[in-house]
């Protein structure tokens, strides 16, 4: 590829898109770029001049020149860096926005592309694109517009970024406000987040923004393109001519675009593929309603249950969301239950029956119904997806994780602890994702008067809706059962022994939540010979005590006091577990499942009456502007992570060095053996499940 067209190409979203911010290691640098009508220099500066009693303000603040004084209270802080470099590439963007292509310096911003240690296989196919190309689509008219909703976005994020740093270097919690749309409901007894914005410590690097304009770049300029010309396809062709009618540079899932609609492929995703925790064993009648147990078969239903062969999808969390989010568009969901099948060799699922609506004369879709089937499995896959984005993916990592981060800055992170080595790699850029998502994928409205988040527009619930099912399954809440993938699983019938290889999330999950253990109980043999040990560290006492606090982290079910080795274990294999694993497979997904919309739509439009095929498409699918918006978004969340779990030695260089040196082997055993599964697979035209190989496993939740 000729380095200077691709170099012009990753700036010219440097500027413009995937963050405009600079961050390098601990400088406290930013800026946020102009559009090519205002060229004010946007930098984040020390307020020495604001100081608090108690706190040091760092906001973004529009300047002519640098702040002169970069010392607060005693803390030096770098002055923000390649300040000329920025402006240069500044002009550089403003003529690009006018399709003049000049050469970049190589050397502008180090945006390698990152590569796995281990090969990994997956389903996705992405054409790489030569200078040619990318300079083609630079200067194409249609790419014109490719930037301007991502200035406005990152200019108005940035310029709200306010950092309040108290004395004692401690970051504060706070509680979620109630929402406007339900003001009565008590949003207190949600998990507990950040107050403010995080430390500039916890901000993207600049490595990463250029691997991220890198990544995105090619992709947001194509989809340009694309979504100018698909506008002439047919409803039902539109989906597929988004990937190969128009333009190369959209990564494409050939397998699943081809067999999408089929039942087994609609079966499988339950336990390998976006969402594979909703799933639960049969184990009585009880589990279903009345009408799928007349309409399916009481004795076969029965029959399967002692053979271990029925599960159940059930999404009782919807049923009380009759109506949709305050704001954006029209739209209908439902809280669907769904009835599946496993085959007597016990290799694959298939769906038996659904039933959208919970009222007792409900009816019950099979595969008999022709094209009402097809409208049924639309709305399980919409449900699902919902669940997904907003519950198990947000609710179950995202935020179950920040008060744990918050926890162990104020205690083994501020106090130097041995233990804050094993925490550094899990923590790392969670603090400001989730800070940015509450400013616009989750923009939480506190007044009618609040900007409608992206969320409430892009999906069949919203925001006030998400965080009322999350607010119940915290207050249902425990550390260790909840969180603990054995005992998640044994949650919905999945004990050690319950045999089903096709569940290739608990196959390969189990794997590295063993590996994790040993880990964790390696690290510890390191640090503490005995239980008193630990039970005498006062500063994993206070760790303990501010997890647990009412008025601080409030975590259910974490130990008030950690007596001995084996507790402090389990506290953390779970905490590895949840930014790395689980965040891995309910994040890493996305754009391979929900980029081909049909396959899972997490927004289905009003009701029509008697859908046909073409209704389906026509008046129950997102629209073209609907699926584009789903298909950046999933695109930009799924960059692969340079920190992942395989690759951490630097991180163990002191402490840990021994036990990280046999974790990393048995990853390697790990990630060999579902590579051999997954080219296996592959070779018989079957799926494949790499999300939780552990050379693509972020060590955090780091997008």
């Amino acid at each position: 590829m000729n380095m200077n067209m691709n170099t012009n190409m990753t700036l010219k979203l440097f500027l413009l898109t995937a963050s405009a911010v600079v961050f390098n290691n601990n400088a406290v640098s930013a800026f946020v770029a102009p559009s090519a009508t205002t060229c004010k220099r946007q930098v984040l500066t020390v307020a020495a001049a604001r100081r608090q009693q108690n706190l040091v303000v760092l906001q973004v603040a529009t300047a002519d020149s640098i702040v002169d004084d970069d010392t607060v209270n005693g803390a030096s802080w770098e002055d923000p860096d390649s300040i000329d470099d920025i402006q240069s590439a500044i002009e550089v963007m403003e003529k690009l926005q006018k399709g003049e292509t000049g050469a970049i310096p190589d050397d502008h911003f180090d945006g390698a592309k990152i590569k796995p240690r281990k090969p990994v296989c997956t389903d996705m196919e992405d054409d790489d694109l030569d200078g040619a190309v990318l300079k083609e689509l630079a200067e194409s008219e249609e790419s014109n517009n490719a930037l301007d909703r991502p200035i406005d976005f990152l200019k108005n994020l940035m310029k709200g970024y306010r950092y309040i740093k108290r004395r004692d270097g401690k970051i504060e919690y706070a509680s979620y406000p109630r929402h406007y749309d339900n003001p009565d409901l008590d949003l207190s007894w949600l998990m507990k987040m950040m107050k403010g914005a995080p430390p500039p410590e916890y901000l993207f690097s600049k490595r990463k923004i250029g691997r991220l304009v890198k990544f995105i770049t090619p992709f947001l300029l194509s989809m340009q393109v694309t979504k100018r010309k698909a506008k002439k396809s047919d409803p039902e062709d539109m989906y597929e001519d988004l990937f190969t009618k128009y333009t190369r540079g959209i990564p494409k899932n050939k397998r699943l675009m081809k067999h999408w609609e089929e039942d087994k492929e609609f079966a499988r995703q339950f336990i390998a593929g976006l969402n594979p925790v909703m799933v639960s064993v049969g184990k009585n009648l009880s589990q279903l309603t009345d009408s799928l147990v007349s309409k399916l078969g009481k004795d076969d239903l029965q029959g399967l249950i002692d053979e271990k062969r029925l599960f159940v999808v059930d999404y009782d969390e919807l049923i009380e969301f009759a109506s949709p989010p305050p704001s954006g568009y029209e739209r209908e969901f439902y809280a669907p239950v769904v009835v599946l099948e496993l085959n007597k060799e016990r290799t694959e699922l298939d769906v038996m029956g659904i039933q959208l609506d919970r009222t007792d004369d409900a009816k019950v879709y099979t595969k008999d119904d022709g094209d009402e089937w097809l409208y049924a499995k639309t709305h399980v896959a919409s449900a699902d997806s919902n669940v997904h984005e907003w519950v198990s993916h947000l609710g179950k990592t995202h935020l179950a994780f920040e008060p744990h981060i918050i926890a162990i800055h104020n205690t083994l992170k501020m106090k130097n602890h041995a233990l804050a080595p094993y925490f550094a790699p899990l923590v790392k850029d969670t603090l400001f994702l989730n800070w940015a998502a509450r400013k616009s994928l989750a923009n939480y409205a506190t007044d009618e008067k609040t900007e409608g988040s992206t969320g409430d527009l892009l999906s069949s619930i919203g925001v006030s809706q998400y965080m009322q099912i999350n607010r119940k399954w915290w207050k249902s809440y425990d550390f260790f059962k909840s969180s603990g993938l054995p005992t998640e699983l044994e949650s919905r019938g999945f004990d050690k022994d319950f045999d089903m290889p096709c569940y290739l999330f608990r196959e390969d999950g189990m794997k590295l939540w063993d590996a994790y253990g040993e880990f964790a109980s390696n690290y510890v043999d390191e640090i503490y010979h005995c239980d008193a040990d630990v039970a005498k560290d006062d500063v994993v006492q206070e760790w303990a005590e501010e997890t647990t606090a009412m008025d601080k982290g409030a975590v259910p079910g974490f130990p008030t006091v950690i007596n001995d080795k084996a507790t402090l274990v389990k506290i953390m294999q779970t905490l590895m577990w949840v930014p790395s694993g689980l965040h891995a497979a309910m994040n890493f997904p996305q754009y391979d499942y929900y980029s081909y919309v049909p396959n899972k739509p997490l927004f289905t439009k009003a009701k029509k009456a008697n859908p046909s095929r073409k209704d389906v498409f026509d008046k129950v699918m997102p629209d073209l502007g609907m699926t584009i918006k789903t298909m950046q978004l999933t695109r930009v969340l799924t960059i692969p992570s340079e920190t992942c779990i395989d690759d951490l030695d630097d991180n163990f260089a002191e402490v840990g060095e021994a036990s990280y040196k046999k974790l990393k082997s048995k990853l390697d055993t790990i990630s060999d053996e579902i590579e051999d599964r997954n080219v296996a697979n592959k070779n018989k035209g079957a799926a494949v499940y790499s999300y939780l190989n552990p050379a693509v496993v972020p060590a955090s939740i780091d997008i």
